[in-house]
């Protein structure tokens, strides 16, 4: 189901945010020789990449919701990562990513939720 969403000039820098970390962690995933898993992280960034290049309205079906929200659970491992290593300013930057793509996740259920009851 496609739905148009409307993006906060927060959401869409925490899109661009996301899709550059997801860029280089695919990139360097790959590099490892986990491609599956870097062709993923590739996959989530090119749908974040894509939102942002949308504008402040875009469309966005379940496949890129499910990118959207794969995206918030790789970066919720970034975020812990650094917290663990007491590098906050980077964990808490990461945080504030994670709860806009958890913003556009929610409005994306909640209108495909009111689009079914309509019918």
């Amino acid at each position: 189901m496609e739905i148009s969403l409307t993006l906060t000039d927060d959401e869409r820098h925490a899109c661009r945010r996301a899709a550059v970390l997801l860029r280089a962690l695919g990139s360097g995933l790959r590099e490892i020789g986990t491609c599956a898993e870097g062709d993923a992280c590739a996959g989530y960034a090119a749908t974040l990449d894509g939102i942002v290049s949308s504008g402040e309205c875009c469309a966005v079906n379940s496949d890129g919701k499910v990118d959207v929200e794969q995206a918030a659970f790789v970066l919720e491992g970034i975020r812990d990562g650094l917290d663990n290593a007491d590098l906050d300013e980077g964990s808490d930057f990461v945080q504030r990513d994670i709860e806009r793509l958890n913003d556009l996740v929610l409005r994306y259920n909640g209108l495909a939720a009111e689009r079914l009851h309509s019918k």
